[in-house]
């Protein structure tokens, strides 16, 4: 599917052009819905007088009247299914233009999926940096919404990719994803109709579980036998006068439905509500099927998609949705009851479900995979195509971290305050300044910066040059009164942690906000000297802020490797105003008793 690229600088008044494009093929089709209902209504009532009327005059033509009164019945039953199928496929559309409007207006908080599932406060940096949960960095940027494309977004924005090449190869799949934004906008649509969260795993399981005997069973015979049965009873009964032959015919059936019945109970228990999900899955691979990429990373996912027995795989999985679905009949015990008396129905089943294991067993798990790795490529991409004045980092071999004017890519465009800053490896940047002031939202922009590099996306900053470096922090401390654990010493573990990686001779960027801010003054600055001592080494780059003016002092100090910053406020007649700046040198001012004074505390 070839498609034009898009780029705009407008992309309120493009989305919003969308917008209205679809709203109008909605309102269109809303009112097919309305008039075939209409139809239908009239096509039955026709019917029903139609054979009223010939029943007493035609026998025949009764007949034929009756058969396409509910042969046109149908018909229309089954476009009227279209129809809402249509109209269900044109509202998640307009959902996903609505959400990324929400986004570019800083509304984007209101996002249902905060990735809170993914909270894991022993990570390195993920709570700190704020990953997941309410104003998170996943709540941002995911158009993810099957399992495997969110747990693939959370992998992607937790882990340090160990080569350069992974990088750049990872942007080159976000930039050319963010160009084909029909594609991104389909995919994103089709995901919405995930309704329950699930890693499909007894469905892969089973896939993986080898091929059983009933693999080894002529499909056909399953098929063929009910009709010969059938017809040997109507024969037999009708004709032959011999009704004992019919009796015998299906009891043998309903022995076997009886003998069998726990045994394919259990086996089509796996796939219990699986049949929607997959179905989805079908729709996701047939839409990457037909995308024609540019990108060879993403061509190479692509080119994956191939099944055993060389037909289209999303045809496969949509084979094995409609199997679960006509597993479904059994939750109608009367119509199972039928099924399987006439049909043989879960043998049938069951032997077309272990030939579809057979011919796709090894691929199933890694087509989930694929899918969930498009997902991750398009929320990335996603951020891309809305930021086009955003950049592309460079990772280099060179231990040197420089920004230009570099910002929090979740603070809103017209609230943020973007800075320059450049540290090298074995340095430290000693961050002070008064309350308020923007110190720990720094150390947040470089980290969450650092992130979006290190997952191939654009960074909010003109440049960025960042060497590999493991991301580790202190931040966000909290006590833990059912472990016994004090804020003071929950925070001893996190330093303990990063000390003991920094032991392993990975290079690491820490970022460390008020050390020991719940013990003393003095030692306060003596544990703070203490770490310092211990992370500034060659490779390691740190950015530590704090109120202890004394460190300050370290830059003076003749082992170098410490450089001061600060931020600062101004005061007038309406209060205290910051600017949010990052300024050389260490800071001058205290703002602590005035905002004390100004909200009547003393």
């Amino acid at each position: 599917m070839k498609q034009k690229v898009i780029e705009t600088n407008d992309i309120k008044g493009f989305y919003n052009d969308y917008a209205v494009k679809y709203s109008a093929q909605l309102k269109t089709v809303k009112q097919q819905i309305n008039l075939i209902s209409n139809i239908r209504l009239a096509v039955a009532l026709i019917a029903i007088a139609a054979s009223v009327y010939t029943y007493r005059i035609d026998p025949y033509l009764f007949f034929s009247v009756v058969v396409s009164g509910i042969v046109g019945f149908f018909l229309l039953v089954f476009y009227h299914e279209t129809l809402h199928q249509r109209k269900c496929s044109i509202e998640n559309v307009l959902n996903v233009l609505h959400r990324n409007l929400s986004r570019l207006s800083g509304n984007w908080t209101d996002y249902s999926d905060t990735g809170n599932d993914f909270v894991n406060d022993g990570h390195p940096f993920s709570t700190d940096l704020d990953m997941f949960g309410k104003g998170s960095l996943f709540q941002w940027l995911s158009s993810s919404h099957t399992f495997y494309g969110r747990k693939q977004l959370a992998s992607d924005i937790l882990q340090t990719p160990s080569t350069i090449g992974q990088v750049v190869q990872q942007q080159g799949a976000v930039t050319d994803c963010a160009k084909h934004f029909n594609f991104r906008l389909l995919f994103e649509a089709a995901a919405l109709d995930i309704k329950v969260q699930s890693d499909q795993e007894p469905l892969l399981k089973w896939a993986e579980s080898g091929v059983s005997r009933w693999a080894s069973m002529v499909p056909w015979l399953f098929y063929a036998e009910p009709v010969v049965a059938a017809l040997s009873a109507i024969i037999c009964s009708a004709f032959l006068k011999i009704p004992l032959i019919a009796y015998i015919i299906y009891t043998v059936h309903l022995l076997l439905f009886a003998l069998f019945f726990m045994s394919n109970k259990k086996f089509m228990d796996r796939f219990e509500a699986c049949a929607a999900t997959v179905l989805v899955y079908s729709r996701l691979l047939s839409l990457i099927e037909k995308e024609d990429f540019s990108d060879k990373v993403l061509l190479r996912y692509k080119n994956d998609l191939v099944s055993e027995n060389g037909t289209v795989v999303s045809k496969e999985l949509k084979k094995l949705s409609q199997l679960i679905s006509s597993m479904e009949i059994r939750y109608n015990p009367l119509g199972h009851f039928i099924a399987n008396v006439g049909l043989l129905w879960d043998f049938r089943l069951r032997i077309s479900a272990e030939n579809w294991k057979k011919n796709n067993s090894r691929n199933l798990r890694k087509w989930f995979e694929i899918i969930g790795w498009f997902e991750s490529v398009n929320s990335f991409s996603g951020i891309a195509f809305e930021h086009q004045d955003w950049h592309y980092p460079q990772i280099t071999d060179e231990a040197r971290l420089s920004c230009t004017n570099m910002g929090h890519p979740l603070i809103p465009d017209n609230r943020r305050i973007n800075n320059s800053f450049s540290i090298k490896d074995n340095q430290v940047a000693i961050i002070t300044g008064s309350n308020m002031s923007g110190k720990s939202t720094f150390l947040r922009t470089v980290g969450v910066n650092m992130v979006l590099a290190y997952a191939g996306a654009p960074v909010c900053g003109k440049s960025m040059r960042v060497p590999l470096l493991k991301i580790f922090s202190s931040m966000r401390i909290g006590d833990d009164l059912s472990g016994n654990v004090s804020t003071f010493y929950a925070e001893l573990l996190k330093i303990k942690r990063i000390i003991d990686e920094d032991k392993n001779g990975t290079p690491i960027l820490f970022l460390l906000d008020e050390l020991f801010r719940g013990t003393n003054s003095s030692d306060r600055h003596e544990g703070a000297v203490a770490v310092l001592s211990k992370l500034k080494k060659p490779g390691n780059i740190g950015l530590i802020s704090t109120h202890d003016l004394q460190l300050c002092e370290l830059a003076q100090g003749d082992q170098g490797g410490y450089e001061n910053y600060h931020f600062t406020e101004t005061y007038n007649e309406n209060g205290i105003a910051f600017d949010y700046t990052l300024r050389q040198g260490p800071s001058t001012t205290r703002n602590a008793l005035y905002l004390i004074k100004m909200l009547g505390i003393v």
